[in-house]
């Protein structure tokens, strides 16, 4: 795959991914990023408790 193609292919993954639901979009990024889901589930219980 050319720059190009891959440029095209980032824009569409970024528009798509601030269509969701911010909550959707952090815990897709987090996967994404390589966080388990354990980890991420635990943040977000803390941050309920906040």
């Amino acid at each position: 795959m050319n720059q190009a193609v891959g440029g095209f292919i980032l824009t569409d993954i970024n528009n798509a991914l601030k269509q969701l639901p911010e909550h959707y979009r952090d815990l897709f990024v987090r996967n994404f990023e390589g966080y388990k889901y354990h980890e991420i589930a635990e943040d977000r219980i803390c941050q309920s408790v906040r």
